[in-house]
C-alpha cells in the first residue's frame, strides 16, 4: 500500500511515496503524478507530469515543479499558497510478479507547522 506526501518548504515541496505497511519511503514505478489546488475551479492541474515512454519510472520522490529523468511536463508548475489545499494523484505499476496498476494520493495543506493532512486525505 503506497500513500503520497507533500514535505519540505512551500518554495521548494517534495512528492513523496510513503509505504503505509512500515511508515517509510518506499520506490514506486510511477506513470504519472498531478498537483490539483482544490480551491481554484480551472478544472486544469496545478501541475502535471508523465512517463514519457510507454514504461513507467521508479522514484521516491519528486520535487514540485521540477521534472526528473525519465518524465515529461503536461502543464507547468503555478505557484503554491499558505492555506490552500492540494490534492496529490499519481499512477503507475507494482511491478514484480503481480504487475497491477496502482493509484494514490493524498489532501494537504501549507500552514505555520507546514505540510499537514486535511479532511478527504
Amino acid at each position: 500500500m503506497l500513500t503520497l506526501e507533500l514535505t519540505g518548504s512551500l518554495e521548494r515541496p517534495e512528492v513523496v511515496i510513503v509505504n503505509q505497511v512500515s511508515g517509510r519511503l518506499g520506490r514506486a514505478c510511477v506513470k504519472e503524478i498531478e498537483v490539483w489546488n482544490d480551491q481554484a475551479r480551472t478544472g486544469r492541474a496545478h501541475w502535471s507530469v508523465r512517463a514519457a515512454g510507454e514504461r513507467c519510472v521508479r522514484i521516491e520522490r519528486i520535487v514540485y515543479g521540477e521534472t526528473p529523468t525519465g518524465f515529461i511536463e503536461v502543464v507547468a508548475p503555478a505557484p503554491l499558497a499558505a492555506d490552500i489545499r492540494f490534492s496529490i494523484l499519481a499512477g503507475g505499476w507494482s511491478g514484480g510478479f503481480a504487475n497491477v496498476p496502482w493509484r494514490g494520493g493524498a489532501k494537504m495543506q501549507y500552514g505555520a507547522d507546514g505540510w499537514r493532512p486535511t479532511a478527504g486525505s
